[in-house]
This record gives C-alpha cells, sequence and structure tokens, in this order.
C-alpha cells in the first residue's frame, strides 16, 4: 500500500515516487552475516522470489531500484531493549557498527 501511495502522490506532483529506499532487518539470525552487503544479497534472494510468483509487481520494482538498500542487524543486545530510555549507548557495539550511517548518532559542533 505504502509504494501504491507513493506512486500515486509521485505521478500527481511529477516526483520520483521513492528516491531512497532503507530497509533495516533487525535480530537477523539466519546466518552469521550481518550490514549491508549481507543485506544487498538478502535483497537479491527476495527479489528473486518475487521475479517467479510476479504477484507484487510495484513491489519489485521498488526492489530493484538503485535507491533500495538492505541491513541485516544483530540484536542490539539485552541493555537497549530492557530499557525505558532506549538510549544509544546500551546498543551493542556490533550493533553500531553495522548500521546505515544515517542512523548513527550525530555529533554537533560548537555553537548554542
Amino acid at each position: 500500500m505504502f509504494i501504491q501511495v507513493a506512486k500515486e502522490v509521485g505521478g500527481t506532483c511529477n516526483l520520483v515516487p521513492i528516491q531512497r529506499l532503507d530497509l533495516l532487518v533487525r535480530d537477523w539470525q539466519l546466518s552469521g552475516a550481518y550490514g549491508a552487503d549481507a543485506g544487498q544479497e538478502y535483497l537479491g534472494e527476495i527479489t528473486q522470489d518475487l521475479e517467479v510468483s510476479a504477484e507484487q509487481p510495484l513491489v519489485l520494482e521498488a526492489l530493484r531500484a538503485s535507491g533500495t538498500w538492505c541491513y541485516l542487524l544483530p540484536h542490539p543486545g539485552t541493555q537497549f531493549t530492557r530499557s525505558r530510555a532506549g538510549t544509544p549507548d546500551g546498543k551493542r557495539p556490533s550493533f553500531s557498527a553495522l548500521s546505515p550511517p544515517a542512523l548513527l548518532p550525530q555529533q554537533r559542533g560548537g555553537g548554542c
């Protein structure tokens, strides 16, 4: 449904419907491989499955787009998941190291 809405709005406003799509798979357990490379491999497998079924052409189109990335992430650690605060400090280092740069805490420069 999201892809259909994006396509409709994009067509109406003369915009690219989905410019970037980051798929984050947290708590990945099917293999010991994590990160962007493993995610792209997994995305390729999913895309192949969709090509065979031919039931979701809009989803297949979005997944094939050059702005689509998949990241496989391990469990962030129980200190993070059991904390009410959920601060980045509680994540396991391996979780942060494999997260897309946009998800990592940003260092702010000086000033107010």
